[in-house]
């Protein structure tokens, strides 16, 4: 970062904002008690009030001047107004009560004045390795080469062979106590951070959506063209990097096997002795519990920014249609007034205002059309016609096209569909092809790549060749739960 986005950073950020402010410590104390932990999404204004009411009462009583001397509402307004961006004020649905929530911006204000107070325990050890494990994942995921990959395999299956021999022979490796308590420490931090980074989350669908409505509000165009526009946006918005990301958290959240895993876990974990005294202090449970409700309202977020989008193209479209009538009403107008004297010579020419008359003895007469013959029935000398071809219905099955993708996985981090054909020939020609095709509409299995193409060839008989000319398809691992249906017919 360089002098000028300092700068800029610097007067535009309300975290920084906040730490130049005079009664920052004021602040930073109430709004850290409120939102301790980053656990509470918001919090009503009544609450927010009294709470307010009672942090300055007792300022005022410890100093003899009074250097907190506005009133609680006025301070309100103060930190939820845009020019200062401390909070975020909102109403929820079916509610008249307005709420308030920090912004991603004070969070993170908040998040770097705890780290400022010293700490008599750092989880160093525990970061250290949760990196190591961060750079192998890493590395093995995106090596191509089977032969790395495989030795990589063999070297950890000799790890755990060797492992499960030691504890066979009665040898046990535990944690020491410190180490047991280090990693509850850091598990507690990155549960938390995963709370603090919704805010972040929100924050950045509404920019993405405010980007959608200056659009909207400065658009000359056709209706046509801004329907393509904004529909192309909110698909930027849920396939984007954040968008994924979000996704990708919340299908693993609500999968019934990982909640059943994490909350057995959890329970192994905070009966441990060693952790007891952090157990009482930051109990991991909570924090796991409130992620549900924090990325809740993350994804009802979402679906309010989509309807309001809809209601303000709504509100478009009528304004729109508002200044058609507006514009046919002046011209009636301007032709009421031009009625009695109207301009001399043409005023304009429209083409083909004549009607085209035939008469009806104009048209030929019916003529009907010549007859052949045709003598359907089958000679004496002629063989019998096998007609079950024409009946027979080739089923394809999906299921048994994703088990082949998986086998041509094996050792790989993706395959295209033509490894795939090489490696399995198409059994239905075409109506296979095409099956395959429709596996590439899950993004999250496949991937489509339309500036390369790939040619696949198929024998539907001996001595038959045919070809398609489709685009490249990448398939990566498939997941079990793929919108694909099981079993269609061709």
């Amino acid at each position: 970062m360089d002098v000028e986005e300092l700068e800029a950073i610097r007067e535009n950020h309300a975290g920084w904002r906040l730490l130049r402010a005079a009664h920052a410590p004021m602040v930073i104390a109430l709004l850290g008690r409120l939102f301790a932990g980053r656990d509470v999404r918001h919090v009503a204004q009544t609450e927010l009030l009294d709470a307010l009411t009672d942090h300055l009462l007792e300022l005022r009583e410890r100093s003899e001047e009074d250097r907190y001397g506005r009133t609680p509402r006025e301070y309100l307004d103060e930190w939820s107004d845009p020019a200062k961006g401390y909070l975020r004020k909102f109403y929820l649905p079916g509610s008249d009560e307005p709420v308030y929530d920090l912004t991603s911006q004070t969070e993170a204000a908040l998040t770097w004045v705890e780290g400022l107070q010293s700490r008599s325990f750092v989880a160093a050890g525990s970061r250290l390795r949760t990196i190591v494990d961060l750079m192998r994942d890493l590395a093995r995921s995106t090596d191509p080469e089977p032969e790395a990959r495989i030795a990589d395999l063999r070297r950890r299956r000799a790890e755990i062979d060797a492992e499960i021999a030691r504890v066979e022979a009665g040898e046990v490796p535990v944690l020491p106590a410190a180490a047991v308590r280090e990693r509850y420490v850091e598990l507690t931090q990155l549960a938390r951070d995963i709370l603090g980074d919704f805010r972040t989350v929100e924050d950045n669908f509404r920019a993405l959506d405010r980007q959608v409505r200056e659009r909207i509000a400065l658009w000359e165009g056709t209706k046509a063209d801004l329907l393509e526009e904004v529909f192309a946006d909110r698909n930027d918005i849920t396939s984007s990097d954040q968008g994924q990301s979000f996704q990708s958290f919340w299908d693993y959240l609500m999968s019934a096997a990982t909640r059943e895993e994490v909350t057995a876990l959890l329970e192994e974990i905070t009966s441990l002795p060693e952790v007891k005294h952090e157990v009482r202090r930051t109990d991991l449970r909570e924090t796991y519990r409130d992620w549900l409700p924090a990325v809740t309202q993350t994804q009802r977020t979402v679906r309010l920014l989509s309807a309001q989008l809809r209601r303000l193209l709504d509100e478009s479209v009528f304004l729109e249609d508002r200044r058609i009538t507006a514009l046919t009403r002046n011209i009636e107008a301007h032709a009421l007034a031009l009625r009695e004297s109207p301009p001399k010579g043409d005023l304009t020419t429209i083409a083909g205002t004549g009607a085209e008359i035939h008469l009806p003895f104009e048209r030929p007469l019916y003529s009907p059309p010549d007859r052949t013959a045709v003598d359907s029935a089958p000679s004496a000398d002629q063989d019998e016609v096998d007609v079950t071809a024409l009946l027979e219905i080739a089923a394809v099955d999906r299921d048994l096209l994703r088990e082949r993708v998986a086998e041509s996985l094996t050792g790989r981090p993706q395959v295209s569909l033509g490894e795939v054909v090489a490696e399995h020939p198409l059994e239905h020609g075409l109506a296979e092809l095409v099956a395959y095709l429709t596996l590439g509409d899950d993004p999250q299995a496949a991937q489509v790549d339309e500036s390369t193409r790939e040619e696949i060839t198929w024998s539907p008989e001996p001595g038959t060749t045919r070809s398609a000319d489709v685009p490249r398809v990448l398939f990566h691992p498939l997941t079990s739960d793929s919108p694909l249906t099981s079993q269609e017919r061709a």
